[in-house]
């Protein structure tokens, strides 16, 4: 995989996320609902449950950026070659008789 490509994907300002007010309403709620619970299996479960999704979405996410990169290296090769054919056909019609 192109390291250069990933680079480029990851600073990309479109993989920025800002959650909106309501989500963060959202997920302050539950952070006091966890807080205010006094019964200690919910959450040894709720934590078990948490590392299990987290793992699944990190390597999800993995998975999905190496193939973004792929995809974008190859989009980047593909632009540089018709760049290339430009450049070579305008030097050609340039010394036409």
């Amino acid at each position: 995989m192109d390291t250069e490509a990933l680079i480029d994907l990851l600073l990309d300002e479109t993989f920025e996320v800002t959650p909106t007010l309501e989500e963060e309403l959202a997920r302050e709620k539950q952070i006091l609902e966890v807080r205010e619970c006094t019964n200690p299996q919910y959450v040894k479960n709720l934590c078990i449950e948490l590392i299990r999704q987290n793992q699944s979405q990190a390597k999800f996410i993995a998975n999905t950026l190496e193939r973004l990169a792929y995809f974008h290296s190859k989009e980047k090769e593909r632009a540089q070659k018709q760049d290339n054919k430009k450049g070579l056909f305008s030097f050609l019609n340039f010394y036409k008789p």
